[in-house]
């Protein structure tokens, strides 16, 4: 087999490039996600060229693949193995974030959903160590798959070689089933929502929650931490076009965010992204709209909703004009 490192390895010193080439040669754990000296390996030659390191391992612990640069998707697919509509792919990616942060980003969830992987690891890298790791693995929806992803970490690189992954497989396979009918593409992205939050994983986890609550589906969750919102979109102009992609990869209706936005960061944000756009506000107001019963309950929650979009309403005619 030839030892092909893919991807941009210009500049790269010759020695760390024959150390990816001699990942090849090693033999991974069937379960687990990647070995500790594998995954140590990964993080000296990602800190020593600055660059992101990808591994493809597939069930039987054999690298299929070893590439630096951003991952292409397109590229990836190419090694990727459908073993059947209802299964996934049996291939497992590990990659580096040489900025030293582990979460997983709206381009790694929408590979797992584009490559049908069986899992998609991110490691922080810093100084040439692991600082952090996550894992995400799909999370089938009604017997569906491309639809949530369940996310674990963060957690460390001796964590993530002793992560039970097969059994996790297994039970995610044993629930992807065939639709007793077709479904109407309006009846699979209704209710579809991306969650967003700048906080921490507990705060998205609540919030999707809510959103469960509400009767949307969550298909993504994406935690960017950003000491100060962006005036315009609130979050950083880069994470909006990645959002944009996460999306419409997912065919999600919906993007909910855990902080209230102001009325041209909404604006801004639906124009960017292309989808109804709401905030923490709105949803628990939503929540409150549909089990109110009594007039007297509706007429408080129309009085609230109300209260909450004047302000959002304020300067729109001045737009117009």
């Amino acid at each position: 087999m030839a030892r092909t490192v893919y991807g941009n390895t210009s500049g790269m010193k010759k020695a760390d490039l024959e150390l990816l080439q001699g990942i090849y040669s090693l033999q991974a754990n069937k379960n687990g996600i990647i070995p500790l000296e594998t995954a140590q390996l990964l993080a000296a030659v990602s800190g020593n060229s600055r660059r992101e390191l990808i591994v493809l391992i597939d069930r039987r612990g054999k690298v299929v693949y070893v590439g630096a640069g951003d991952a292409d998707t397109a590229q990836l697919q190419e090694h990727s193995r459908r073993r059947g509509k209802f299964r996934l792919s049996g291939l497992r990616c590990i990659h580096t974030h040489p900025s030293g942060s582990g979460l997983l980003s709206p381009a790694d969830y929408a590979a797992i959903m584009a490559m049908r992987l069986d899992a998609m690891a991110a490691m922080g890298v810093q100084e040439g160590k692991i600082k952090e790791s996550y894992v995400a693995c799909p999370e089938p929806q009604d017997g569906l798959l491309n639809y949530a992803c369940q996310t674990f970490g963060p957690m460390s690189a001796a964590e993530m070689a002793d992560f039970p992954l097969l059994p996790l497989l297994r039970d995610i396979e044993t629930r992807i089933k065939p639709p007793s009918a077709p479904a109407t593409k309006e009846h699979r992205e209704r209710g579809k929502a991306v969650l967003i939050a700048i906080e921490s994983m507990e705060s998205l986890e609540e919030l999707a929650r809510l959103a469960e609550t509400a009767g949307a589906v969550p298909v993504a969750k994406v935690l960017q931490q950003k000491s100060r919102p962006d005036a315009a979109f609130f979050i950083g102009r880069g994470k909006v076009k990645e959002l944009a992609l996460l999306r419409q990869n997912l065919s999600a209706a919906l993007v909910i965010f855990d902080e209230e936005l102001t009325h041209t960061q909404t604006r801004n944000l639906q124009n960017a992204i292309g989808c109804r756009i709401i905030d923490r506000t709105a949803l628990i107001l939503d929540i409150f709209a549909q089990r109110a019963r009594t007039r007297e309950g509706k007429l408080q929650v129309e009085l609230a909703q109300l209260n909450y979009l004047l302000p959002r309403l304020t300067g729109i005619g001045t737009e117009l004009s």
